[in-house]
């Protein structure tokens, strides 16, 4: 942002993890997820798709060699090995590359160039007899590359891969109003949460200098309280004198100490019958022989958030379970779900939260418990207090 010293900063770079590494004293944040998260979902989708033996083919750029440490970390957990190559981007075939990676029998590649190298690659890859499994990001392997090779058996079944904005949220449906668009990209709908989050933050600290915004971006983003997806409401409750969460357009933003999103939505697409088409990809467990399953997830009513109504003077204890993230995070998410939806406690659980259970209390009390049985224990007796 220009025209303010010392304002707090936006990075939307993926190929650079060390940006929110340098010593910016909490004057930077982005809303574009780095190349570690970015990689790490690419592995777990990898993995969803039932791969055992992965290649990675790549030109030469800056995050090349962190893509490669990071799928030999993801990958293994899965079960699947992991080989790559690095190639030139300038060539005008592939198929010497591309022998070399068919040798290692894969039934993954993942073709992580940009569109101009990757229409080589997969042209290649076509010719060469592969009938594996392909996916890229979906920067590269987009209508344009689609439009250049011309023959659409050479891409049916591609799968493609990017960061999603929050569709089917308020401040997506506002972004939508706004530019005239029914999809608007994740990049605009991330300035519009950068314009939000420092709106608000000045009217918290009455204040526009950018130490003002640095101190109080974080507690209009992530401190907990009503839920908002403006700064035109945010500001009107701020003044009221409440706490405001806001939700983005790009997904939650929560941020960690250096500055990074903790998470965002990511979009699987595959192509079919020369078409773009969303997909939801989940491993189920299963013998290896019966091959892959794939489910699409088809949103339902929060019935939770209904309860209230419905039972006025009941005790209510929802459960907020997280895969990605961290402990504060989760239990951030628990006290969300108790203001917005009226209830009296939350389990909060899952990988993100770790071992064991967190129970949030309406009135602000946090109890870590430690194993099922402890957990049981406790919810009987606040049920019966």
């Amino acid at each position: 942002m220009k025209g303010q010293r010392n304002m707090p900063r936006d990075a939307r770079n993926i190929d650079n993890r060390s940006i929110t590494l340098l010593p910016h004293q909490g004057f930077l944040i982005r809303t574009q997820p780095n190349s570690k998260l970015q990689v790490t979902r690419v592995g777990e989708f990898i993995l969803s798709l039932g791969a055992k033996k992965v290649f990675t083919m790549i030109p030469q750029t800056p995050f090349t060699q962190s893509t490669f440490d990071i799928l030999n970390q993801v990958l293994p957990k899965g079960g699947a090995t992991h080989q790559s190559l690095i190639y030139d981007d300038k060539k005008t075939t592939y198929r010497t590359e591309v022998d070399q990676a068919l040798r290692a029998s894969p039934d993954v590649i993942l073709a992580n160039g940009y569109t101009p190298d990757t229409t080589i690659l997969l042209k290649d890859l076509y010719r060469a007899g592969f009938k594996g499994k392909i996916l890229g990001f979906a920067y590269s392997i987009n209508q344009k590359l689609l439009d250049q090779i011309g023959q659409p058996e050479v891409v049916e079944g591609v799968y493609t891969f990017a960061p999603s904005p929050a569709e089917g949220s308020g401040a997506y449906e506002r972004v939508k109003a706004a530019v005239g668009s029914v999809n608007p990209d994740p990049y605009t709908c991330q300035v519009y949460d950068h314009i939000n989050m420092v709106l608000m933050s000045m009217a918290l600290a009455k204040d526009a200098s950018g130490v003002a915004i640095k101190d109080n971006i974080r507690k209009v983003t992530q401190g907990g309280g009503k839920s908002v997806d403006n700064a035109a409401d945010g500001i009107k409750a701020i003044a009221a004198g409440e706490k405001v969460d806001y939700a983005g357009a790009s997904g939650p933003c929560d941020f960690d100490d250096k500055g990074d999103i903790l998470d965002c939505k990511f979009r699987y697409e595959q192509i079919k019958s020369g078409k773009f088409t969303v997909v939801k990809a989940g491993k189920i467990a299963t013998r290896e022989d019966k091959g892959t399953l794939l489910a699409e997830l088809i949103p339902t009513p929060k019935v939770l958030a209904e309860l209230r109504q419905w039972f006025p003077k009941g005790r209510l204890v929802g459960w907020k379970y997280e895969v990605d993230g961290k402990r504060p995070a989760v239990l951030r998410k628990a006290e969300k779900q108790i203001a917005e939806c009226l209830t009296d406690a939350c389990v909060a659980n899952g990988p993100a939260y770790g071992d064991g259970f967190g129970l949030v209390k309406s009135e602000g009390e946090t109890k870590h418990l430690g194993d099922k049985r402890a957990l049981f224990k406790t919810l009987d007796e606040f049920i019966r207090e």
